[in-house]
């Protein structure tokens, strides 16, 4: 019986432990917050999202389409952007 209550403990801990460590994964990696196209050209807006996007945690990748780009942005644990990061996103977005 003391055998089997062991066992049981045991068990509780590596679930707990793998619970713990996946949340920590989780919050980790980075996450699609935003997918858009915009009619400027791909380094235009890489130009204009570098003066607006400085968190460390975002990543921005910019491609080509056409005459226009189009833009996927990630962040760490899908944090979604702050006041200014969004505004910055706003006017980039909607340039001509």
């Amino acid at each position: 019986m003391k055998r089997m209550a062991v066992m049981i403990a045991l068990i509780g801990a590596l679930v707990v432990l793998a619970l713990t460590v996946g949340e920590r994964e989780r919050k980790a990696e980075m996450r699609h917050v935003l997918f858009a196209n915009s009619a400027l050209a791909a380094g235009d807006l890489r130009a204009c999202l570098s003066q607006g996007l400085t968190a460390k945690d975002m990543e921005v990748v910019v491609t080509s389409r056409g005459s226009g780009s189009h833009l996927e942005l990630s962040s760490r644990g899908g944090r979604l952007p702050d006041k200014t990061e969004a505004e910055a996103l706003r006017l980039c977005l909607s340039a001509r």
